[in-house]
C-alpha cells in the first residue's frame, strides 16, 4: 500500500480520537486523562510485544526517550488547550502544524520547500487570522493568539514538529513497529510517572466517569500513530507531506466537534478551517 493511504486512515482515526478526548476532557483534568490513556497503553504495548521486534541501540533508545519526552510535554500542553477553550477553535489551529514541520524539515532533514509551499505556509496564517478574526480590530487576531490556550496549543504543535522530524529520522534505519513500542512506553511511563509524582495513586477512581471515551481515545491514537509511523519509514514521505495529511482531519474535528457540542461561530471557524485545508494543499505541491 502507497504510504499516503496509512496516512489518510490516520488521519480518520485522529479525528475520532480528539473527538472522543475532548468529551473526556470534560470531565477530566489534562494530565489525569493522558495518564489514564497511559494506563491503557501499557497492557496494549504488553501484548503488542510479542509481535514486533524489540532489538535497538542504547543510542537510538536514548534518542526516543528524549523524542518522547518532547511529545509528552506536548501531549499535556495540547490537551490542556482543548480541555479549556472549543475544539472549533482549537481543531483549525492544529492544521498549521504542517508549517512547523515544513521549517524543521528544511533545517535538519534538506527538505527544502518550494515556491507553493510558500505560498501555502502565508494561505495558512491567513486562516488563522479569519479563526480569530470577530470585528474588534485588524491586530486583535494575532493578540488572541497569546491568550492561554492558543498559546499552549501553538507551543505544543512546535514540540509536536520537533518529534515528528525527529521519528522521520529514526524510522529511516528502525522498523516503525519497534519504534512505536519504545516510544509510547516511553511516553506513558513519563505522563503517569508525572500524574503519579504530583497527585498520588488517588486519582485513579475517577477513571469511570469518561472510561469508554478514554479507552476509544487510546486505541485510536495507538493505532493511528503507528499508520503515521509505517508511512514515514517511505522514502518518498517527506516529513512535512506526511504531517501535512494527517492535519487535514481537523476540518472534520472542527465541523462536527462544533455541532457536537454547540460552539459559537461555527460558519467562521469552518470556513478558517478551509482556508488552512487550502494552505496546506499547497504545502503537498
Amino acid at each position: 500500500m502507497t504510504w499516503y493511504w496509512y496516512v489518510v486512515v490516520a488521519a480518520v482515526l485522529g479525528a475520532i480520537g480528539q473527538l472522543t478526548r475532548k468529551k473526556a476532557l470534560l470531565h477530566e483534568h489534562a494530565l489525569e486523562f493522558n495518564s489514564f490513556r497511559g494506563y491503557i497503553t501499557l497492557p496494549i504495548l504488553f501484548i503488542y510485544a510479542f509481535f514486533v521486534p524489540l532489538t535497538i541501540s542504547s543510542v537510538d533508545a536514548l534518542f526516543l526517550f528524549v523524542l518522547a519526552g518532547i511529545t509528552a510535554a506536548g501531549i499535556l500542553l495540547a490537551s490542556r488547550a482543548f480541555r479549556h477553550s472549543n475544539i472549533s477553535e482549537m481543531g483549525p489551529l492544529t492544521g498549521i502544524a504542517p508549517v512547523f514541520v515544513l521549517i524543521l524539515a528544511a533545517f535538519f532533514l534538506k527538505e527544502i520547500p518550494t515556491i507553493f509551499q510558500i505560498i501555502g505556509i502565508l494561505v495558512c496564517v491567513f486562516g488563522v487570522y479569519v479563526l480569530k478574526f470577530e470585528h474588534k480590530g485588524w491586530l486583535d487576531p494575532f493578540k488572541k493568539l497569546t491568550d492561554a490556550p492558543p498559546r499552549r496549543m501553538m507551543f505544543a504543535l512546535v514540540l509536536f514538529a520537533v518529534s515528528t522530524v525527529g521519528i522521520r529520522e529514526v524510522v529511516q534505519n528502525i522498523s516503525p513497529f519497534t519504534v512505536m513500542f519504545y516510544y509510547w512506553l516511553f511516553i506513558s511511563v513519563l505522563i503517569i510517572f508525572i500524574e503519579v509524582i504530583m497527585h498520588g495513586f488517588g486519582d485513579i477512581k475517577d477513571f469511570k466517569k469518561e472510561a469508554a471515551s478514554i479507552i476509544i481515545s487510546a486505541v485510536v491514537f495507538f493505532v493511528a500513530n503507528l499508520l503515521v509511523y509505517i508511512a514515514l519509514s517511505f522514502p518518498a514521505a517527506k516529513a512535512a507531506l506526511v504531517q501535512t495529511l494527517s492535519g487535514v482531519s481537523m476540518l472534520f474535528v472542527t465541523f462536527i466537534g462544533g455541532k457536537m457540542y454547540r460552539e459559537k461561530n461555527l460558519v467562521r471557524k469552518s470556513v478558517a478551517a478551509l482556508i488552512i485545508v487550502g494552505g496546506v494543499l499547497l504545502l503537498l505541491l
